[in-house]
C-alpha cells in the first residue's frame, strides 16, 4: 500500500487516499476498512514512540466509516421477560382464552437461537416440511454464505403449527403488522 513511501512523508490524505483505493479495488466492507485504518494507526504510534516520526499523522483525525455491517444481538433474557409480560397483560386486557400471536412470537424467540434481525424477518414462506416428516425454518445466510437452518421441535413446533393453522393464505398470521412471521 505504502511501500515505496518513506514512514516520515506518511500524512493523513495518503492514508485515506490508499484506503479508499483499496476499498473500492477490493470491494471492502467498512469494518474491513476501519481494520485497516486501526492497524496502520498502530503502527503509526509505534513508530512516534520509537521517535522515528515527529508527529502521528493519524492521531485524532482519521475518520472511521460507520460501520454499517454489523451483527444483530441476541434477545437479551430481561428483554424476553419484559415482553412476555406485556403480551400477557394485553391478552388478558382483550379477553383472550389462549395464546395470542405476540406471546408465540415471545416464546419462539429464544427457541431457534436466532438473532434478533433474523427471526424478525424470517416469515411462513420459511417454514416447510421435509421428506420425514420434520419441520424446518430456513432464513437468511450466515457470515460464510451457507442458509441457516433450525429443525422445529417440542414447544417451538407447536407454536409454529398453530400460527401457521392460523396464516390467511400463506401470508403471516400477525394481525395487521405483516412483518413478523405469524408466531
Amino acid at each position: 500500500m505504502l511501500e515505496n513511501v518513506a514512514i516520515p512523508e506518511i500524512d493523513l490524505a495518503m492514508v485515506e487516499r490508499h484506503l479508499m483505493r483499496w476499498k473500492a479495488k477490493r470491494d471492502w466492507k467498512p469494518a474491513t476498512y476501519n481494520n485497516a485504518l486501526g492497524q496502520l494507526s498502530g503502527f503509526l504510534s509505534f513508530c512516534y514512540k520509537r521517535d522515528w516520526i515527529s508527529k502521528h499523522p493519524l492521531q485524532r483525525r482519521a475518520e472511521r466509516m460507520g460501520n454499517l455491517g454489523e451483527r444483530e444481538r441476541y434477545f437479551q433474557p430481561h428483554e424476553l421477560a419484559a415482553m412476555e409480560k406485556t403480551a400477557l397483560a394485553v391478552a388478558r386486557w382483550k379477553h383472550h382464552a389462549r395464546p395470542t400471536w405476540l406471546h408465540d412470537i415471545i416464546i419462539a424467540a429464544p427457541y431457534t437461537g436466532l438473532r434478533r434481525g433474523v427471526f424478525c424477518k424470517a416469515g411462513v414462506q420459511d417454514v416447510r416440511h421435509d421428506e420425514n416428516g420434520e419441520l424446518w425454518l430456513r432464513v437468511a445466510r450466515d457470515k460464510n454464505g451457507r442458509p441457516i437452518e433450525r429443525r422445529l421441535m417440542g414447544e417451538l413446533r407447536t407454536i409454529v403449527e398453530r400460527r401457521l393453522s392460523e396464516a390467511v393464505g400463506g401470508g403471516p398470521a400477525v394481525p395487521r403488522t405483516g412483518r413478523p412471521w405469524g408466531l
